[in-house]
């Protein structure tokens, strides 16, 4: 089942969403979405790969992959999407896909992304949610900056790499 894109993602590019929902069944969508879990756990199935998240992780869901997950009672998590066209815009030819997942690799790029995340989160709770400024833009922009130049794969590289399940 696809999800709809909502009318202010088409608008923006991004769109940051702080949620502690319990559960969200197969689905996919145009958007990446990036998921950093804030607190509690959650167990995400996204094609053939199950994924146990645990505070502070961060998982990216490509574009149109199916997913799905559950969490538990205690989580808050955070979901950055970005439109697939925000990224095609510069990378006009090449299908992408991003390869981010801390709960199977540990690498120091994993803390410039949370710190980018934390920034961006900061500002959105000390704005009340705003996201119509400059300053929400240009944080989506570093996170989009970071997965790009740490995280980026072109898919004809991610086959030669065997990173499609």
């Amino acid at each position: 089942m696809k999800k709809e894109q909502s009318p202010y993602i088409k608008r923006n590019r991004f769109d940051l969403e702080v949620s502690d929902k319990k559960e969200e069944f197969r689905h996919f969508h145009q958007e990446i979405e990036l998921i950093y879990i804030l607190e509690g756990e959650m167990y995400l199935v996204a094609g053939r790969q199950e994924i146990q998240l645990k505070k502070e992780d961060l998982y990216v869901v490509n574009a149109n992959k199916i997913h799905s997950f559950q969490t538990t009672d205690d989580v808050l998590y955070a979901k950055f999407s970005i439109t697939y066209g925000t990224v095609a815009d510069v990378f006009v030819n090449d299908p992408l896909l991003f390869l981010c997942n801390s709960a199977s690799e540990t690498d120091e790029k994993y803390d410039r992304l949370r710190k980018g995340m934390n920034r961006l989160l900061n500002y959105y709770l000390n704005s009340k949610g705003e996201k119509v400024s400059f300053r929400y833009i240009a944080l989506g922009y570093d996170i989009l900056d970071i997965l790009t130049e740490d995280y980026l794969i072109k898919v004809p590289e991610a086959k030669s790499m065997g990173k499609f399940d």
